[in-house]
């Protein structure tokens, strides 16, 4: 919110999220933005047979900005599930929810 994605975008250089996935802490909050988040992404995992933190790199790779997650793992088999996040089409629809959840009201 501060600029700094929409900056990027103007100058067409894309972001880097490092630690997108928040360390796990996306998945293990239990603050209402993150039940709120959760939620939304396990509706949308299971839409899609898969998980949610495929999910959460799959909205990453859908953002306008084309941010590029840096995961951050050393776990073979964690990187292998993370790679499938780029063949999820996500809706414009699903997409918007995910952010709409994160906001806790409606996106314009």
């Amino acid at each position: 919110h501060d600029g700094t994605v929409g900056q990027c975008q103007v100058n067409g250089l894309a972001p880097m999220a490092w630690s997108p996935l928040g360390g796990g802490s996306l998945f293990r909050g239990d603050d209402e933005r993150s039940k709120r988040v959760q939620t939304a992404l396990g509706r949308i995992a299971d839409s899609h047979s898969t998980t949610i933190d495929v999910i959460a790199l799959a909205w990453l790779l859908h953002h306008p900005a084309k941010i590029i997650p840096v995961i951050g793992s050393n776990n073979l088999e964690r990187i292998k599930k993370s790679v499938t996040s780029e063949h999820i089409k996500l809706s414009t629809q699903e997409w918007y929810a995910l952010w709409e959840a994160s906001e806790g009201c409606e996106v314009p």
